[in-house]
């Protein structure tokens, strides 16, 4: 809690929900290949932390209008606040896996390429009976990601101002196994919220390119 992104957070559900609004036709103008999970349940829009930092030029991809427009007033200052919360929390870690102070922060420099992105993930209303799979059974991707949730559908109850934090495979990898990668998956909301889509908002955080993988 007390993360301060909240505002950021909303302009980005508000961004995702019109760019998910596009015509397919739209959409597959920038389609960003094919992730994990149930065939044609969940969508998601991808931004990279890159092409926040780069903006207006281009550093890893092109995006709809509707994730240009509020660019440099929601994208871009969400993502530098959500980075900051996330080295703040590394810097935390570090320092309890007694870590020379800096170990960690070293690997994630903002200013460097890295795969850190910030994702919007829509999944459609499902009031069937029977139980059915968003996402299967996995572990994330890099070292931390910042997840805000309006409705049911993780193994955590969501809360008004908070955001739920997930250590990844790469700390799991650099701290040797000390820091477990949390296995999760998603499902739709129970009850009364499985009539409405499910939308979410994360801020992945992850080591720069050049790093190797390897227990510090």
């Amino acid at each position: 809690m007390n993360h301060g992104v909240h505002e950021e957070a909303e302009g980005m559900f508000a961004m995702g929900e019109e760019t998910i609004t596009l015509t397919l036709k739209e959409k597959l103008l920038f389609e960003q290949g094919v992730s994990f999970g149930t065939r044609d349940v969940p969508e998601f829009v991808n931004i990279s932390k890159d092409d926040t930092h780069a903006w207006p030029a281009v550093a890893r991809r092109m995006y709809p209008s509707a994730v240009n427009a509020p660019m440099e007033s929601i994208v871009t200052p969400f993502v530098k606040n959500s980075l900051a919360i996330s080295n703040h929390l590394i810097g935390v870690l570090t320092d309890k896996l007694g870590l020379p102070a800096g170990t960690l922060a070293s690997l994630h420099k903002v200013e460097g390429f890295s795969g850190c992105t910030a994702r919007f993930i829509r999944a459609p209303s499902y009031p069937g009976s029977e139980e059915m799979t968003f996402l299967t059974v996995h572990t994330d991707f890099g070292s931390l990601w910042l997840l805000h949730n309006r409705l049911g559908g993780l193994q955590v109850k969501p809360l008004p101002g908070h955001a739920i934090c997930n250590i990844g495979d790469a700390l799991n990898i650099f701290s040797g196994g000390i820091l477990r990668s949390n296995i999760h998956r998603v499902v739709p909301p129970s009850r009364e919220q499985a009539q409405y889509e499910r939308h979410s908002v994360v801020s992945f955080t992850r080591p720069n390119d050049t790093i190797g993988l390897c227990a510090l």
